[in-house]
């Protein structure tokens, strides 16, 4: 008897509307598939891409230089372009105005949810200088609206800033902030075929993870379109065109991709992630990551599709994401006896029985050797790597695939160490979540005990009157600091570590005041969990 859902008619509507796309941004699908801005928390990121042809003709070439003087583009610049400017840049229409208003720095700063106030606006004007004088020196090619292969070459910067109360092109004065866009840019933008993105789900992502929706959703949309059970992605590729470090261990790899693919496992865009490990064209460690689409890439696909709006109507750019999205080598072409499907009306409870079947292994063959296998729990993996060896072997090569999976389950050969099967991909991603739940959960405890220690030491400061005290400290603190520092230091800076000097030493003096490991075990239950 079929089990019946619990939830509600009027639930399973509510959730469908929260995964279907409401506020939907258009943006052009030429430069904005090219890095510009470096998203790595850590380091200099190198944006220079160039790719030849068979003939060894370059057919992209992409630079970004920044200006020394205020520096790369970095992730809230990155926000600013994505989030504000590509917004407004969609509100206008097509042909674009030379100039468009963006609006005031307090405006600019509620769109990004910075607080308004503080440093936000010396923020945003720095950003706004960081993109306006980033050069990009350019060579590309691209199918435009009106079907014409256009070509953009030329070294440029995309826009100009005027700031309030600063003249515009035609003399009168700026009521906000305005940008004027360059001809190059404009160019681009009138004439570039778009593709749409969920706003809302854009602006809520941090930079990372959101670069990662811009470079996949493209892929997902060919999947969906061709029926494809996944979409694939190079790790390279996606270090290429996010402007992040790349790694060659998979330690380092995994740590990366987890922190990228969570919002988006989270949210149901993604229904599940795999990687294969391979080579790239220069023989470095690469890995193919493999993404099962969720119900919000569905629900998206849908609404995008129903609307007319779709990706990107270049011939070069939807063979690229057809050739990316194939399946992958779970299901390789054979030229042997075709695969057996499976009987509708004979259900299988054994889904490793199942995907033996679904190779072409008979039903009553396939429950014998699986019966009979020594490690009945590793016979997927064996089925998975005679997917790709199979996926890997010349036509005719492999003249009865049935018999090469039977042949690897009984002779019980087990894939290399660096196989990323389906089950070692679930066990690293089970052990990095409680890893990080871990460290998580270590975190909270430290924050709960530097809340304790700091209430308790201004306590005592307040019972036993040692204000004066505490001033003189932190006075004699201060110098010391400055004596240190061979080079003069910002003045909170001194201030906030000579304070912290005088607190600590007045903290010596509490006989009651708790270790970090002491607090963390008497206040176990107190500590909310992640």
């Amino acid at each position: 008897m079929e089990e019946k859902s619990k939830t509600s008619p009027a639930e399973i509507e509510q959730q469908l509307t929260e995964l279907i796309p409401l506020n939907i941004i258009r943006t052009e699908t030429v430069i904005s598939r090219l890095p510009i801005h470096n998203l790595a928390k850590r380091g200099n990121i190198n944006i220079s891409i160039t790719k030849k042809n068979a003939k060894g003709e370059v057919v992209l070439h992409w630079e970004v230089s920044p200006n020394p003087r205020y520096g790369a583009p970095l992730q809230l610049a990155y926000k600013l372009d994505t989030i504000v400017i590509n917004r407004r840049i969609d509100e206008f229409g097509k042909p674009l105005p030379k100039i468009i208003r963006l609006g005031s720095l307090r405006d600019i700063a509620k769109s990004l949810d910075l607080k308004i106030g503080g440093d936000s606006s010396k923020r945003i004007r720095s950003a706004l200088f960081q993109n306006a004088f980033v050069a990009i020196n350019a060579k590309l090619t691209y199918i435009g609206n009106d079907g014409t292969e256009r070509a953009l070459e030329a070294g440029f910067t995309r826009y100009g800033v005027v700031f309030t109360g600063q003249k515009l092109p035609d003399g009168t004065k700026a009521d906000a902030v305005y940008l004027t866009l360059n001809d190059p840019y404009r160019e681009v933008l009138n004439n570039a075929p778009v593709r749409p993105l969920d706003y809302d789900y854009l602006r809520k992502l941090p930079p990372a993870p959101q670069r990662f929706y811009e470079i996949v959703s493209r892929r997902m949309f060919a999947a969906l379109k061709y029926q494809r059970a996944e979409a694939k992605l190079s790790y390279s590729d996606y270090c290429t065109y996010s402007a992040q470090q790349r790694y060659f261990d998979y330690d380092h790899f995994k740590k990366q991709m987890y922190k990228v693919h969570r919002p988006h496992l989270l949210s149901g865009y993604l229904k599940a992630t795999r990687y294969e490990q391979t080579r790239d064209a220069d023989e470095k460690t690469d890995w193919i990551m493999y993404y099962a689409p969720g119900p919000k890439a569905k629900a998206e696909y849908h609404t995008f599709t129903r609307s007319g709006r779709v990706l990107e109507t270049s011939a070069e750019t939807v063979g690229e994401e057809v050739k990316l999205s194939e399946k992958p080598p779970a299901a390789p072409r054979r030229t042997g006896p075709r695969q057996k499907r499976l009987n509708l009306q004979e259900p299988v409870d054994n889904p490793t029985l199942g995907e033996m079947i679904r190779r072409g292994i008979s039903r009553a063959r396939a429950q014998a050797i699986l019966a009979a296998a020594p490690q009945p729990e590793l016979v997927m993996d064996q089925l998975e790597w005679g997917d790709a060896q199979i996926s890997r072997s010349r036509p005719g090569e492999i003249r009865n695939p049935a018999g090469f999976y039977i042949h690897l389950v009984k002779e019980n050969i087990l894939p290399p160490p660096g196989f990323e099967t389906t089950r070692r991909a679930k066990l690293r991603e089970e052990a990095y979540r409680a890893e990080q739940e871990e460290n998580y959960q270590r975190l909270l405890q430290e924050e709960a005990y530097q809340r304790y220690r700091g209430e308790t030491i201004e306590s005592f400061i307040r019972e036993q009157r040692l204000e004066g005290e505490c001033q003189r400290l932190a006075e004699k603190a201060t110098g010391e600091i400055r004596a240190q520092w061979r080079r003069n230091a910002p003045a909170d800076v001194v201030t906030e570590l000579a304070d912290r000097k005088a607190r600590q030493i007045i903290a010596e003096r509490i006989p009651a005041l708790l270790t970090l490991e002491a607090f963390i075990q008497q206040n176990k239950q107190a500590i909310p969990a992640p």
